[in-house]
């Protein structure tokens, strides 16, 4: 009895653990708004389970998932810094830039409004506007 009463104690912590980890919809690829950047990995510009490392640059902190990918930021970092706003083509920072995403993979915008036009149609942008 002592045995299976341990077991379940263990897999309720082990579930409690991991429930907190995970983006809403924890099974399916997220789709929506992100607040949470240290979730988004700004070099492949995909959402991750668990909060990335924190990396500065240009007096701002950048979130990526790896060490790998820090390398990789730190090769380069104006270009990984920057991304292309979907809806007007502008560049804007991905440390500053309201962020949304479509099954997993973020875009970033360079004003609310550009967010909440695509937010109602990502597949219109998506497929070049």
């Amino acid at each position: 009895m002592k045995i299976v009463l341990s077991a379940l104690l263990l897999a309720t912590l082990a579930g409690t653990a991991r429930a907190g980890d995970l983006p809403a919809g924890s099974g399916a690829p997220f789709t929506g708004r992100v607040d949470d950047r240290s979730r988004i990995c700004m070099m492949q510009d995909s959402l991750q389970p668990k909060p990335g490392l924190a990396h500065e640059y240009a007096g701002k902190t950048y979130w990526l998932c790896c060490q790998m990918c820090v390398q990789s930021f730190q090769s380069d970092p104006e270009r990984f810094a920057h991304a292309k706003d979907p809806v007007n083509g502008k560049t804007v920072d991905k440390a500053t830039a309201p962020a949304y995403a479509v099954n997993g993979k973020a875009f970033f915008f360079s004003s609310e409004e550009t967010l909440e036009t695509f937010a109602k149609n990502p597949a219109r942008w998506l497929q070049g506007g």
